[in-house]
């Protein structure tokens, strides 16, 4: 199995604090395994390493600073993915290729992310979004393993009290709407769910 990847990026620094990148880039994945049932030259019903898919992005960032006070880290990217060649060349050739130009198992084409902090004093107070569209699965066949996982936005927060120099509390909390979401699925349909709702309370101590 191989792959090829090209990048062209660029990075503006709006200033010293801040900084906006951008990049578009290619992925070729070639040589992976793939189906190859009903070969004469294959009795065991091996796979062949016969598969090529192709992925074009956008990504799209912002780091650092807006003010003193103020920071946010955040990136969006645009993902077009395609397979090429989805079953074993003797399978393409004898009965078709089903999978040809679908997108590729399991690669969502939009996502993104956000967090956002404000200090006010001894009081720091933090918010985040992620974002991931819906996508589509299968494994070796379209008929028995084919689906549509449906996308999702979760929400974290943060605030943190600095008691002193020494001393600090921060409450963090994940998924806060709770959100049912999967972050994982096999070709046989078996999905992992995301993290359910959670909160964690911390103390630093610093000497």
């Amino acid at each position: 199995e191989s792959a090829e990847n090209i990048e062209l990026g660029v990075k503006w620094d709006v200033s010293n604090a801040l900084a906006v990148t951008g990049a578009l880039f290619r992925n070729d994945r070639t040589n992976y395994k793939v189906a190859d049932p009903g070969n004469p030259a294959n009795p065991s019903g091996e796979q062949q390493l016969d598969g090529h898919a192709r992925v074009d992005g956008v990504a799209l960032g912002v780091a650092g600073q807006i003010t003193h006070d103020w920071a946010i880290f955040a990136n969006v990217t645009w993902l077009d993915s395609e397979v090429l060649r989805g079953v074993s060349d003797f399978v393409a050739g004898t009965t078709g290729d089903p999978f040809r130009g679908l997108p590729i198992s399991g690669t969502p084409d939009r996502s993104g992310s956000i967090w956002t902090t404000y200090d006010l004093s001894d009081w720091t107070f933090g918010y985040g979004i992620t974002y991931q569209s819906d996508y589509v699965f299968y494994g070796t066949t379209l008929a028995t393993s084919y689906g549509r996982i449906p996308g999702y936005t979760t929400h974290k927060a943060m605030v943190s009290y600095a008691v002193n120099d020494n001393l600090s509390f921060q409450l963090n909390a994940t998924n806060l709407f709770d959100k049912q979401y999967y972050t994982r699925v096999r070709n046989n349909g078996w999905a992992t769910p995301g993290d359910a709702r959670s909160f964690v309370l911390t103390a630093t101590y610093a000497f």
